[in-house]
């Protein structure tokens, strides 16, 4: 029979390394598993920071792209500007040159602001007797007036620059250049003595009061003569919507307004007056310009 000692059970010398060895693999198991997270978590971070520093590298390429467009369409522009600045500048020198180059023709408009056209013309259709005399006059008119050598002097027309010069002053030229074409052609009829085939003075009437909107009831009330006596104020209506197109102060254009209010007055005092020897019927006194 085998007798079992009391308090007797297993001694440390059994248990002890079994639990050393529990606790170890524990513990490892446990830093290893803070070591794997700290590396794990080391790892993503340098590849999100990786990925950062690569969207940043992108967002400045990026913004130096876009300043270099900025640039580029910014000097495009302003070249455009320039270039465009020049040729309306060039474009206002010729139209005012070109305006400068009609007033050779002003004295004959003169002439003609004078006379009774449609009488002058009835006789030269109807009166052989009397237009052989209309006609030396005619001839006397021509060449004290002027106008074959401004004919032969007149630059090219300006209408190459139409494009870049600003409307109205355009507008103001194309009628005044008119009203000098019409008064050239009447004296050349005037001369040769015969009615030549000319333009319906309506249409430079009705270019008149697209210039001179304001002057249309005058137009109206004087068909055959208006246009005769606007040709300062054609002249002036260019040279102030040039200025202003040069974004030129109110004080110049007030001034400029002034010089041409005293040009016109000293115009209106040296007018030449029609030679002697024409006979009352073909002379017309001129309308009052309001």
């Amino acid at each position: 029979m085998m007798t079992v000692k009391r308090g007797c059970g297993m001694s440390w010398e059994a248990w002890g390394p079994a639990l050393v060895s529990s606790g170890t693999v524990a513990i490892l198991s446990l830093a290893g598993g803070y070591l794997l997270k700290a590396f794990v978590e080391k790892g993503v971070q340098h590849g999100f920071d990786r990925e950062i520093e690569k969207l940043k590298a992108d967002l400045r390429t990026k913004e130096l792209e876009i300043k270099d467009l900025r640039a580029g369409a910014l000097a495009a522009m302003s070249s455009r500007y320039e270039e465009l600045e020049k040729r309306r500048i060039k474009a206002a020198e010729a139209l005012w040159s070109a305006t400068v180059d009609q007033s050779r023709f002003r004295m004959a408009v003169s002439f003609v602001s004078h006379l009774n056209v449609d009488a002058i013309f009835k006789t030269l259709k109807d009166d052989p007797v009397e237009s052989r005399k209309l006609s030396a006059f005619g001839e006397t008119l021509w060449k004290v007036s002027g106008v074959e050598k401004a004919l032969a002097e007149v630059k090219p027309n300006a209408s190459q620059e139409r494009l870049f010069a600003p409307p109205k002053a355009w507008a103001s030229f194309a009628a005044l250049r008119s009203v000098y074409s019409y008064a050239t052609a009447i004296l050349t009829s005037l001369r040769t003595g015969g009615v030549l085939s000319l333009k319906d003075i309506s249409e430079t009437n009705e270019i008149l009061k697209i210039a001179l909107p304001h002057q249309s009831s005058f137009i109206e009330k004087y068909p055959d003569s208006a246009l005769w006596h606007l040709i300062d104020e054609l002249e002036e209506k260019v040279l102030s919507e040039l200025l202003a197109s040069f974004d030129t102060s109110e004080a110049d254009l007030a001034a400029v307004q002034q010089a041409s209010k005293i040009m016109r007055k000293a115009a209106e005092e040296s007018q030449p007056k029609l030679p002697q020897g024409l006979d009352e019927r073909f002379r017309v006194d001129p309308p009052p310009l309001s």
